[in-house]
């Protein structure tokens, strides 16, 4: 475990410098002190309070470090207390204390970052409190979704190969200005994954999600899509525009305008990327093919959907652990890589329906005028 060791290494030496030693504390008392004091945080690993480990009320948590003779009873973001046997951490989250513990009987560090990311999928709002799951009957299908806020409402669309989790780290920022509603889309997350025949196109998505803001009251709301879910966006506002207030869409061509051509393989696209022009769609026509992605994909998941996710970033390191596991398990379930997949069979089906869409406005403005 070197990077540990370093750690320990490294704030054992600091603390020897600074810590006054009065010969009546014991090793293990004056080693919670030395990391007390040195303070090391990592919020940033720590985001959710279901850890595994032992979860326990700030009292408790606050007495036995005054017992310890830490002294002071301030409770740190995260403080950290490093023992030869294990890493203690005391995470301050949602009004309350957990005191996780990871035991070091591992020659690497790998149980520790398992410790760490394999935390339960769940997004909050801005008070720190779990939005609320449903399951909606929409459009022959079930659908599942999650919504927390107050005021106007948004719908919120995710890409591929994600769902309702994508949004986690937005929802805290809206929920005080906004009802926020994100579904799991069709053959995605928790939703039902139905035959092709049932449809996977952007219309058939547009009256899925339509019909999940009816069911919920919300007549008018505003709309934002990002990857796969803006091409459902767009037809979305396109076929209930009295419904939908405002539109806005990122990281997606809309099919039939562009988004075609940005998958051949010529020059232009394969270089497009290095020249900051674009990105080459490669995966568009592989998702396409009936039954080869599947036979690929499938049992190499995690390297699949990390690589593919990732490889997007300016910052691969800002998709956490929390979220890579639960799309990755997700993906595994029955059904749900098919679903993913029979969203990009029906891309050229969108493409028709964008078009037509876009015409049919045209030819309405040019006769109203």
């Amino acid at each position: 475990m070197p990077r540990l060791r370093a750690l320990r290494i490294c704030r054992r030496r600091k603390a020897d410098e600074t810590t006054p030693q009065t010969g009546t504390e014991s090793r293990e008392q004056r080693h919670k002190l030395r990391a007390h004091q040195n303070g090391p945080q990592i919020t940033q690993t720590m985001q959710r309070p279901q850890l595994r480990g032992l979860g326990r009320s700030k009292t408790s948590v606050e007495e036995e470090r005054r017992e310890s003779g830490v002294g002071s009873s301030k409770l740190y973001p995260a403080d950290v207390y490093i023992s030869q046997q294990s890493v203690t951490l005391f995470v301050c989250e949602k009004r309350k204390t957990l005191v996780v513990e990871v035991h070091l009987n591992t020659p690497s560090l790998n149980t520790v970052a398992k410790e760490m990311s394999d935390l339960q999928a769940e997004t909050y709002d801005h008070a720190g409190k779990a939005v609320q799951h449903g399951r909606a009957r929409v459009n022959g299908i079930r659908l599942h979704y999650i919504t927390a806020g107050t005021g106007p409402a948004l719908l919120l669309l995710h890409g591929t190969p994600k769902d309702s989790f994508y949004w986690y780290k937005i929802f805290p920022l809206l929920t005080e200005h906004f009802t926020i509603v994100a579904p799991d889309l069709r053959g995605f997350g928790y939703t039902d994954k139905p035959p092709s025949t049932d449809g996977y196109d952007s219309v058939t998505n547009a009256d899925d999600v339509v019909e999940l803001m009816t069911q919920l009251g919300h007549d008018k709301f505003y709309l934002h899509g990002e990857d796969r879910g803006a091409d459902y966006a767009y037809a979305t506002a396109a076929k209930y525009r009295d419904r939908v207030l405002k539109l806005s869409f990122c990281e997606m061509l809309v099919s039939g305008f562009g988004l075609e051509e940005s998958s051949f393989w010529t020059k232009e696209n394969v270089t497009a990327q290095y020249e900051k022009r674009g990105v080459w769609c490669w995966h568009l026509g592989f998702f396409f093919l009936p039954h080869v992605p599947e036979m690929l994909i499938t049992g190499r998941e995690r390297e699949f959907w990390e690589m593919f996710i990732k490889q997007e970033c300016y910052n691969p390191t800002s998709i956490e652990p929390v979220a890579l596991n639960h799309w990755v398990e997700v993906v595994k379930s029955p059904g749900c890589l098919r679903g993913i997949l029979e969203t990009y069979r029906a891309g050229l089906k969108n493409g028709e329906l964008s078009t037509e869409t876009c015409w049919r406005r045209e030819a309405s403005s040019h006769y109203l005028s």
